[in-house]
Protein backbone atom coordinates (compact mmCIF):
# COMPACT_ATOMS: atom_id res chain seq x y z
CA UNK A 1 0.00 0.00 0.00
CA UNK A 2 0.98 3.58 -0.40
CA UNK A 3 1.48 6.20 1.71
CA UNK A 4 -0.84 8.92 1.82
CA UNK A 5 0.30 11.68 -1.10
CA UNK A 6 3.62 10.19 -1.96
CA UNK A 7 5.81 11.94 -3.30
CA UNK A 8 7.96 11.35 -5.85
CA UNK A 9 11.74 11.29 -4.86
CA UNK A 10 11.31 10.35 -1.59
CA UNK A 11 11.08 6.90 -1.37
CA UNK A 12 10.92 5.98 2.53
CA UNK A 13 7.71 4.39 2.96
CA UNK A 14 6.30 3.60 -0.74
CA UNK A 15 5.88 0.45 -2.23
CA UNK A 16 7.61 -0.73 -5.45
CA UNK A 17 4.71 0.37 -7.30
CA UNK A 18 4.47 3.87 -6.50
CA UNK A 19 8.02 3.80 -7.39
CA UNK A 20 7.14 2.18 -11.00
CA UNK A 21 4.63 5.32 -10.98
CA UNK A 22 7.20 7.95 -10.49
CA UNK A 23 9.48 5.94 -13.20
CA UNK A 24 7.50 6.07 -15.76
CA UNK A 25 6.56 10.00 -15.29
CA UNK A 26 10.39 10.70 -15.52
CA UNK A 27 9.81 12.98 -12.25
CA UNK A 28 11.75 13.78 -9.13
CA UNK A 29 9.62 16.32 -7.35
CA UNK A 30 12.58 16.72 -4.67
CA UNK A 31 15.26 17.63 -7.17
CA UNK A 32 16.33 18.56 -10.71
CA UNK A 33 15.01 21.31 -13.37
CA UNK A 34 12.02 22.16 -13.99
CA UNK A 35 10.37 20.31 -11.19
CA UNK A 36 8.71 23.07 -9.39
CA UNK A 37 5.72 25.20 -10.07
CA UNK A 38 6.61 28.40 -11.77
CA UNK A 39 4.61 31.09 -13.50
CA UNK A 40 4.79 33.71 -15.74
CA UNK A 41 3.00 37.30 -15.69
CA UNK A 42 2.29 40.01 -18.09
CA UNK A 43 1.60 43.49 -16.95
CA UNK A 44 0.96 46.50 -19.00
CA UNK A 45 0.22 50.30 -17.34
CA UNK A 46 -0.23 53.58 -18.01
CA UNK A 47 -0.68 56.78 -15.47
CA UNK A 48 -1.57 60.21 -16.97
CA UNK A 49 -2.27 63.45 -15.23
CA UNK A 50 -5.96 64.30 -16.26
CA UNK A 51 -6.29 67.68 -14.48
CA UNK A 52 -3.89 69.71 -12.23
CA UNK A 53 -3.58 67.31 -9.00
CA UNK A 54 -5.23 64.53 -10.20
CA UNK A 55 -3.77 61.41 -11.83
CA UNK A 56 -4.88 58.28 -13.37
CA UNK A 57 -3.78 54.77 -13.71
CA UNK A 58 -4.65 52.11 -15.37
CA UNK A 59 -2.84 48.90 -15.60
CA UNK A 60 -3.96 44.98 -17.27
CA UNK A 61 -1.93 41.76 -15.53
CA UNK A 62 -2.14 38.25 -16.80
CA UNK A 63 -0.85 35.73 -14.77
CA UNK A 64 -0.59 32.27 -15.84
CA UNK A 65 0.55 29.48 -13.28
CA UNK A 66 2.34 25.68 -14.55
CA UNK A 67 3.81 22.73 -13.33
CA UNK A 68 1.05 22.23 -10.77
CA UNK A 69 1.07 19.24 -8.82
CA UNK A 70 -1.89 16.38 -8.65
CA UNK A 71 -2.55 13.74 -6.29
CA UNK A 72 -3.42 10.76 -8.37
CA UNK A 73 -4.98 8.01 -6.83
CA UNK A 74 -3.48 4.80 -8.76
CA UNK A 75 -5.99 2.63 -10.12
CA UNK A 76 -8.90 5.00 -10.09
CA UNK A 77 -10.58 6.88 -13.06
CA UNK A 78 -7.70 7.49 -15.44
CA UNK A 79 -4.10 7.05 -14.28
CA UNK A 80 -1.95 9.79 -16.10
CA UNK A 81 1.05 7.29 -15.99
CA UNK A 82 1.00 3.10 -15.98
CA UNK A 83 -1.58 1.37 -17.82
CA UNK A 84 -3.50 2.45 -21.04
CA UNK A 85 -3.24 5.61 -23.13
CA UNK A 86 -4.73 8.41 -20.24
CA UNK A 87 -5.78 10.62 -23.62
CA UNK A 88 -8.37 7.95 -24.48
CA UNK A 89 -9.08 7.22 -20.61
CA UNK A 90 -10.11 11.26 -20.24
CA UNK A 91 -11.91 11.38 -23.83
CA UNK A 92 -13.96 8.63 -22.41
CA UNK A 93 -14.19 10.06 -19.43
CA UNK A 94 -15.38 13.43 -21.00
CA UNK A 95 -18.17 11.24 -22.95
CA UNK A 96 -19.21 9.91 -19.80
CA UNK A 97 -18.09 6.36 -20.60
CA UNK A 98 -15.48 5.02 -17.51
CA UNK A 99 -14.29 1.83 -16.16
CA UNK A 100 -14.49 2.52 -12.25
CA UNK A 101 -17.63 5.07 -12.82
CA UNK A 102 -20.66 5.23 -14.19
CA UNK A 103 -22.96 8.58 -15.18
CA UNK A 104 -25.84 9.85 -14.37
CA UNK A 105 -27.88 13.26 -15.28
CA UNK A 106 -30.88 14.74 -13.29
CA UNK A 107 -33.46 17.00 -14.13
CA UNK A 108 -33.08 20.18 -11.34
CA UNK A 109 -36.67 21.21 -9.98
CA UNK A 110 -38.62 23.99 -10.98
CA UNK A 111 -38.29 26.76 -8.92
CA UNK A 112 -38.38 30.51 -9.63
CA UNK A 113 -35.04 31.23 -7.52
CA UNK A 114 -32.73 28.73 -9.19
CA UNK A 115 -31.11 30.34 -12.42
CA UNK A 116 -33.44 30.68 -15.83
CA UNK A 117 -36.48 29.36 -13.25
CA UNK A 118 -34.69 25.93 -12.91
CA UNK A 119 -35.95 22.57 -14.97
CA UNK A 120 -32.02 22.55 -16.63
CA UNK A 121 -30.71 19.02 -16.79
CA UNK A 122 -27.35 18.28 -15.34
CA UNK A 123 -25.59 16.16 -17.11
CA UNK A 124 -22.21 13.93 -16.45
CA UNK A 125 -22.61 13.35 -12.88
CA UNK A 126 -20.40 10.85 -11.97
CA UNK A 127 -21.32 7.70 -9.38
CA UNK A 128 -18.03 5.50 -8.38
CA UNK A 129 -18.45 1.94 -8.58
CA UNK A 130 -18.05 -0.54 -5.66
CA UNK A 131 -14.53 -0.93 -3.81
CA UNK A 132 -14.18 -4.49 -4.91
CA UNK A 133 -14.08 -2.88 -8.80
CA UNK A 134 -11.00 -0.92 -8.11
CA UNK A 135 -7.42 -3.00 -9.28
CA UNK A 136 -5.39 -0.77 -6.45
CA UNK A 137 -5.01 2.54 -4.14
CA UNK A 138 -2.87 5.15 -2.73
CA UNK A 139 -2.57 8.35 -4.26
CA UNK A 140 1.33 9.62 -5.94
CA UNK A 141 2.10 13.58 -6.54
CA UNK A 142 3.17 14.70 -9.89
CA UNK A 143 3.52 17.33 -11.71
CA UNK A 144 1.40 18.09 -14.09
CA UNK A 145 1.81 20.19 -17.04
CA UNK A 146 -1.80 19.65 -18.45
CA UNK A 147 -2.72 20.91 -15.08
CA UNK A 148 -3.22 25.17 -15.45
CA UNK A 149 -4.44 27.89 -13.20
CA UNK A 150 -5.03 31.41 -15.27
CA UNK A 151 -5.53 34.98 -13.90
CA UNK A 152 -6.25 38.19 -16.05
CA UNK A 153 -7.93 41.78 -14.70
CA UNK A 154 -7.33 45.12 -15.02
CA UNK A 155 -7.02 47.41 -11.89
CA UNK A 156 -7.87 51.53 -11.99
CA UNK A 157 -6.50 53.66 -9.36
CA UNK A 158 -7.07 57.58 -8.89
CA UNK A 159 -5.35 60.26 -6.81
CA UNK A 160 -6.22 63.59 -5.76
CA UNK A 161 -3.83 66.21 -3.99
CA UNK A 162 -5.94 68.94 -3.28
CA UNK A 163 -4.78 72.24 -0.92
CA UNK A 164 -4.24 72.47 2.65
CA UNK A 165 -3.75 68.60 3.13
CA UNK A 166 -6.67 67.15 1.82
CA UNK A 167 -6.39 64.09 -0.27
CA UNK A 168 -8.55 61.23 -2.25
CA UNK A 169 -7.75 58.07 -3.51
CA UNK A 170 -9.81 55.05 -5.11
CA UNK A 171 -9.67 52.55 -7.62
CA UNK A 172 -11.12 48.86 -8.85
CA UNK A 173 -9.52 45.46 -9.32
CA UNK A 174 -11.41 43.52 -11.62
CA UNK A 175 -10.73 39.84 -12.84
CA UNK A 176 -11.28 36.35 -13.11
CA UNK A 177 -10.01 33.20 -13.38
CA UNK A 178 -9.83 29.83 -15.07
CA UNK A 179 -8.44 26.49 -13.48
CA UNK A 180 -8.53 23.48 -16.29
CA UNK A 181 -8.39 20.10 -14.70
CA UNK A 182 -9.76 18.11 -17.37
CA UNK A 183 -7.03 15.97 -18.33
CA UNK A 184 -5.86 15.31 -14.91
CA UNK A 185 -8.43 15.03 -11.88
CA UNK A 186 -9.75 11.51 -13.42
CA UNK A 187 -10.64 10.12 -10.17
CA UNK A 188 -12.88 12.87 -9.03
CA UNK A 189 -16.42 13.35 -10.32
CA UNK A 190 -16.34 16.55 -10.90
CA UNK A 191 -17.65 16.54 -15.32
CA UNK A 192 -20.94 17.67 -14.70
CA UNK A 193 -22.44 20.49 -17.30
CA UNK A 194 -25.07 22.69 -16.68
CA UNK A 195 -27.50 22.35 -20.10
CA UNK A 196 -29.52 25.45 -19.41
CA UNK A 197 -26.60 27.59 -20.25
CA UNK A 198 -26.06 25.93 -23.76
CA UNK A 199 -22.75 23.88 -22.62
CA UNK A 200 -23.87 20.96 -22.78
CA UNK A 201 -21.19 18.66 -24.45
CA UNK A 202 -18.50 21.23 -23.65
CA UNK A 203 -17.99 20.61 -20.02
CA UNK A 204 -17.10 24.07 -19.09
CA UNK A 205 -19.80 25.13 -16.51
CA UNK A 206 -19.99 22.57 -13.23
CA UNK A 207 -17.40 20.32 -14.44
CA UNK A 208 -13.59 20.10 -14.60
CA UNK A 209 -12.79 23.54 -16.02
CA UNK A 210 -13.24 25.69 -12.46
CA UNK A 211 -14.36 29.72 -14.05
CA UNK A 212 -14.80 32.62 -11.75
CA UNK A 213 -16.19 35.20 -13.65
CA UNK A 214 -15.15 38.79 -13.76
CA UNK A 215 -15.84 40.40 -10.13
CA UNK A 216 -14.99 43.81 -8.88
CA UNK A 217 -13.49 45.38 -5.95
CA UNK A 218 -14.31 48.93 -5.24
CA UNK A 219 -12.31 51.05 -2.85
CA UNK A 220 -11.62 54.94 -1.78
CA UNK A 221 -10.32 56.38 0.79
CA UNK A 222 -9.99 60.07 1.96
CA UNK A 223 -8.13 62.21 4.39
CA UNK A 224 -8.28 65.87 5.44
CA UNK A 225 -7.05 67.94 8.24
CA UNK A 226 -9.75 70.62 9.42
CA UNK A 227 -7.48 73.81 10.19
CA UNK A 228 -9.33 75.74 12.79
CA UNK A 229 -9.94 72.48 15.61
CA UNK A 230 -6.66 70.81 14.07
CA UNK A 231 -8.23 67.48 13.74
CA UNK A 232 -7.38 64.66 11.26
CA UNK A 233 -10.61 63.15 9.45
CA UNK A 234 -10.14 60.06 7.28
CA UNK A 235 -13.08 57.54 5.79
CA UNK A 236 -12.47 54.09 3.92
CA UNK A 237 -15.08 52.65 2.03
CA UNK A 238 -14.55 49.08 0.08
CA UNK A 239 -17.23 47.42 -2.05
CA UNK A 240 -16.65 43.57 -1.98
CA UNK A 241 -18.60 41.09 -4.22
CA UNK A 242 -20.46 38.67 -1.85
CA UNK A 243 -19.46 34.65 -1.99
CA UNK A 244 -20.70 32.09 -4.08
CA UNK A 245 -23.57 30.54 -3.03
CA UNK A 246 -24.43 26.50 -3.65
CA UNK A 247 -27.66 24.40 -3.33
CA UNK A 248 -27.13 20.91 -2.49
CA UNK A 249 -29.70 18.68 -2.86
CA UNK A 250 -30.50 15.30 -1.75
CA UNK A 251 -31.10 13.67 -4.97
CA UNK A 252 -32.86 9.92 -4.91
CA UNK A 253 -31.93 7.10 -7.11
CA UNK A 254 -35.37 7.31 -8.37
CA UNK A 255 -34.25 10.53 -10.07
CA UNK A 256 -31.58 9.39 -11.99
CA UNK A 257 -30.89 8.74 -15.29
CA UNK A 258 -27.93 6.69 -16.38
CA UNK A 259 -25.84 7.60 -19.21
CA UNK A 260 -26.08 4.52 -22.53
CA UNK A 261 -22.77 3.40 -21.34
CA UNK A 262 -23.71 2.79 -17.83
CA UNK A 263 -27.44 1.64 -18.27
CA UNK A 264 -26.22 -1.84 -17.62
CA UNK A 265 -25.51 -1.52 -14.67
CA UNK A 266 -26.56 -3.13 -11.61
CA UNK A 267 -29.08 -2.77 -8.92
CA UNK A 268 -31.42 0.21 -7.63
CA UNK A 269 -28.80 2.07 -5.36
CA UNK A 270 -26.19 4.34 -5.98
CA UNK A 271 -23.16 2.39 -5.62
CA UNK A 272 -20.16 3.34 -3.45
CA UNK A 273 -18.12 1.77 -0.60
CA UNK A 274 -21.77 1.83 1.52
CA UNK A 275 -24.67 1.50 -1.20
CA UNK A 276 -26.84 4.75 -0.92
CA UNK A 277 -30.50 5.76 -1.71
CA UNK A 278 -29.83 9.38 -1.89
CA UNK A 279 -26.48 11.42 -3.51
CA UNK A 280 -25.74 14.63 -2.79
CA UNK A 281 -25.89 17.43 -6.26
CA UNK A 282 -25.18 21.23 -6.30
CA UNK A 283 -27.60 22.31 -8.05
CA UNK A 284 -25.79 25.55 -9.05
CA UNK A 285 -22.76 26.20 -11.30
CA UNK A 286 -19.79 28.65 -11.06
CA UNK A 287 -20.97 32.25 -10.32
CA UNK A 288 -24.67 31.33 -10.55
CA UNK A 289 -25.10 33.09 -7.29
CA UNK A 290 -23.93 35.46 -4.56
CA UNK A 291 -25.05 36.59 -1.38
CA UNK A 292 -25.33 40.38 -1.37
CA UNK A 293 -22.77 42.98 -2.46
CA UNK A 294 -20.69 44.15 0.72
CA UNK A 295 -20.62 47.98 1.12
CA UNK A 296 -18.51 49.09 4.31
CA UNK A 297 -17.69 52.66 5.44
CA UNK A 298 -15.12 53.52 8.31
CA UNK A 299 -14.84 56.84 9.91
CA UNK A 300 -11.51 58.09 12.02
CA UNK A 301 -10.82 61.07 13.75
CA UNK A 302 -7.78 61.68 15.58
CA UNK A 303 -7.29 65.16 17.54
CA UNK A 304 -3.68 66.32 18.64
CA UNK A 305 -3.25 68.73 22.05
CA UNK A 306 0.45 69.78 22.51
CA UNK A 307 1.50 70.74 25.90
CA UNK A 308 5.05 71.62 27.66
CA UNK A 309 7.09 69.73 24.60
CA UNK A 310 4.70 66.92 25.22
CA UNK A 311 2.08 65.46 22.38
CA UNK A 312 -1.64 63.39 23.27
CA UNK A 313 -3.68 62.44 20.33
CA UNK A 314 -7.05 61.13 21.11
CA UNK A 315 -9.04 59.44 18.54
CA UNK A 316 -12.20 57.20 17.61
CA UNK A 317 -12.43 54.51 15.20
CA UNK A 318 -15.88 53.81 13.85
CA UNK A 319 -16.18 50.89 12.25
CA UNK A 320 -19.26 49.73 9.54
CA UNK A 321 -20.22 53.52 10.09
CA UNK A 322 -23.82 53.01 8.60
CA UNK A 323 -23.95 49.45 10.42
CA UNK A 324 -24.63 47.40 7.36
CA UNK A 325 -25.92 44.02 7.60
CA UNK A 326 -24.50 42.49 4.57
CA UNK A 327 -25.43 38.41 4.46
CA UNK A 328 -22.16 36.64 4.17
CA UNK A 329 -23.16 33.44 4.30
CA UNK A 330 -26.55 31.77 3.91
CA UNK A 331 -28.28 28.09 4.32
CA UNK A 332 -26.61 25.83 1.31
CA UNK A 333 -29.39 23.52 1.70
CA UNK A 334 -31.90 22.97 -0.99
CA UNK A 335 -34.97 21.09 -0.33
CA UNK A 336 -37.48 19.77 -2.25
CA UNK A 337 -39.31 15.76 -2.47
CA UNK A 338 -39.26 14.18 -5.30
CA UNK A 339 -43.04 12.61 -6.72
CA UNK A 340 -44.10 9.86 -7.59
CA UNK A 341 -44.85 11.07 -11.36
CA UNK A 342 -41.13 12.33 -11.87
CA UNK A 343 -41.74 15.93 -10.70
CA UNK A 344 -40.58 17.55 -7.85
CA UNK A 345 -42.52 19.96 -4.87
CA UNK A 346 -40.30 22.28 -3.89
CA UNK A 347 -40.47 23.70 -0.08
CA UNK A 348 -40.56 27.34 -1.34
CA UNK A 349 -41.65 30.09 1.89
CA UNK A 350 -43.33 32.26 -0.90
CA UNK A 351 -45.65 29.29 -2.32
CA UNK A 352 -48.21 28.05 -0.16
CA UNK A 353 -48.79 24.95 -1.96
CA UNK A 354 -45.38 23.73 -0.70
CA UNK A 355 -45.38 21.26 2.26
CA UNK A 356 -42.54 23.14 4.54
CA UNK A 357 -40.53 26.48 4.88
CA UNK A 358 -37.85 26.16 2.91
CA UNK A 359 -34.20 27.08 4.68
CA UNK A 360 -32.06 27.04 1.76
CA UNK A 361 -31.19 30.43 1.35
CA UNK A 362 -31.40 31.88 4.54
CA UNK A 363 -28.54 34.32 6.09
CA UNK A 364 -26.50 32.57 8.40
CA UNK A 365 -24.08 35.11 8.84
CA UNK A 366 -23.60 38.67 8.53
CA UNK A 367 -20.77 41.03 9.06
CA UNK A 368 -19.82 42.61 12.15
CA UNK A 369 -22.10 45.44 13.06
CA UNK A 370 -20.84 49.05 13.90
CA UNK A 371 -18.24 49.49 16.61
CA UNK A 372 -16.26 52.03 17.96
CA UNK A 373 -13.18 52.04 19.05
CA UNK A 374 -11.05 54.76 21.18
CA UNK A 375 -7.93 55.49 21.46
CA UNK A 376 -5.04 58.02 23.36
CA UNK A 377 -1.43 58.31 22.42
CA UNK A 378 0.96 60.42 24.14
CA UNK A 379 4.44 61.10 22.50
CA UNK A 380 6.95 62.45 25.20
Amino acid sequence: MFTANSICGRTENSSALHQQYCAASGQNLMSGSDTRRSEWQFGLGIQHEILPRLSAEVSYNYRKYRNLTDSDTVGLGCDYFLGADPDACYDNLMNFVGVHHDFYSVKVPVDPRLPNGGGYVIKGLANQKLAGALPGSGNVTTIQNVLNYTWNGVDTNFVYRGRGGFRISGGTSTGRSLRNTCRVDGDLSGFGVNAYKGREGNLYGGGCQIYNPYQMNARASGSYTIPWVDVLAGVVFQSRPGNAVAANLNVPNTAAVWEPASASRTGTLFNGFVPTATQTINLLDFGDMFTERINNWDLTLRKNIRFAGRRVNFGVDIYNLLNSDAATAVNQNYTATRLADGTWLTNNADDPATIAVEGWGNITQIVNPRFMRFTMTVNF
